[in-house]
């Protein structure tokens, strides 16, 4: 066997552990983002909200379309990229990092029931007030050191 032979095969070997490593990181990170929306956040609370409407009542936190919590993780040339469900990308910066939406007056659309007369409006306008929304941060994103040994013990199954 000559040198070319050898480095060939080195390059190989290399790039077939870093392929398992990348599928392993992806189910194992999703897989902590989904542990962090069933505990309502890790590795502290996330806090509660002020106010719970009907349609919020029984779930968890940031839980209620399911669009937030649908994680995707994407292969990059170097690692790999964990992302929200485009469905979410209007709010999940703000939930993850916090903030402060300035709202202006104006007026608001209130849907009616989904049983409305044939051809009626589904929706009236009424008048709303300015106001401040102070968003906590609540990290969505985020995998938490008590997971770190879990991974590892994953990787180190996928390199054998």
């Amino acid at each position: 066997m000559n040198s070319n032979e050898i480095v060939n095969k080195l390059n190989k070997y290399i790039a077939e552990k870093k392929s398992a490593t990348k599928k392993v990181l992806l189910i194992e990170g999703e897989k902590s983002i989904q542990m962090n929306f069933d505990a309502g956040g890790r590795p502290t609370a996330w806090q509660q909200r002020k106010r719970i409407s009907k349609r919020q009542r029984g779930t968890n936190i940031l839980v209620i379309s399911g669009a937030l919590k649908n994680v995707r993780g994407l292969e990059t040339e170097f690692g790999i990229k964990l992302t929200t469900d485009p469905r979410a990308s209007k709010y999940a910066r703000i939930q993850n990092e916090g903030g402060i939406i300035n709202r202006s007056a104006g007026k608001v659309r209130i849907y009616k029931g989904r049983f409305a007369r044939k051809g009626a409006k589904r929706y009236k306008e009424v008048p709303a007030k300015a106001g401040v929304i102070k968003i906590p941060a609540r990290r969505v994103m985020i995998i938490p050191q008590s997971d770190y040994s879990r991974i590892l013990n994953a990787v180190a199954k996928a390199w054998r």
